[in-house]
């Protein structure tokens, strides 16, 4: 019988909450992270360059059949309370541990070290071999630490779990994204005689515009209509000058679907 010690779980996962991780700042996790999956018998546990962690339960074959995988930075705290207290408290009728990345999530990686472990003491002997990684850098949405993992270790796996927080539900697939930068140019002028130039914020006016009412997006059969938006814009030379901006930057972040979908 497969068991967890939930008492050891929970220290673990407020350990892990008691460490501030922003993206970028992922070093001193990673070595507690590295060092309890040591002492619960993962093997080839390692630590790369960007601070990834990975370990591996053993298997009869070379081949990674899964891969679980979680990341061990948290977006940043700001105006949150006690965000790295790790405490035990009431929240909507239920006790929860509170603390910044707990759901988002080392409550998961806690988990899924936990759950490697529970395997291992229960004697069952796994045919192929699975692997634990626990990412850096994920927050930024740019997937730097499992990019890394994936072409520079050239880990392979047959199928992924993502402890990523879904409610407790089962989600089958993830809707991925895209994030490309645009630039509208235009030229400069003095402020005052700003019909001399052509202003880069006013063309990517445009744009912007059309995206909205214009841009028809497709729709997956099996997750549901893809998203759009805008998430970040600028300008140059910017306000410190009275000039006319020849230049606009827009980020766009262009969700491949809509929603997860919970396999029933």
């Amino acid at each position: 019988m497969i068991q967890i010690d939930e008492r050891k779980l929970i220290a673990f996962t407020r350990k892990l909450l008691r460490i501030p991780s922003p993206s970028g700042q992922e070093r001193e996790i990673a070595g507690v992270a590295a060092a309890e999956m040591k002492a619960a018998g993962f093997e080839r546990v390692k630590i790369d360059s960007l601070f990834n962690v990975t370990g591996v339960l053993k298997g009869k074959r070379p081949h990674f059949r899964l891969m679980l995988n979680g990341h061990l930075d948290h977006a940043e705290a700001g105006s949150m309370k006690d965000p790295y207290s790790g405490k035990i408290m009431e929240r909507q009728g239920r006790k929860v541990i509170w603390g910044r990345g707990a759901c988002d999530m080392k409550g998961a990686v806690a988990a899924m070290v936990f759950a490697g472990k529970a395997v291992m003491d229960s004697g069952v002997k796994l045919r192929s071999p699975a692997i634990l990684t626990a990412v850096s850098r994920e927050e930024a949405g740019r997937g730097e630490g499992i990019k890394r993992l994936l072409e520079k270790e050239e880990i392979r796996a047959d199928m992924a779990v993502s402890g990523e927080a879904t409610n407790l539900e089962i989600n089958l697939g993830h809707r991925g994204k895209l994030e490309f930068d645009v630039v509208a140019k235009g030229k400069t002028t003095h402020g005052s005689t700003p019909n001399l130039g052509i202003n880069a914020i006013f063309q990517m006016k445009k744009f912007i515009e059309k995206l909205e009412t214009a841009y028809n997006l497709p729709r997956d059969p099996f997750f549901g209509p893809c998203t759009v938006t805008a998430i970040d814009i600028s300008a140059s030379p910017g306000r410190l000058t009275p000039i006319v901006p020849d230049r606009c930057n827009l980020v766009v972040d262009r969700g491949i679907c809509h929603r997860n979908r919970r396999d029933r």
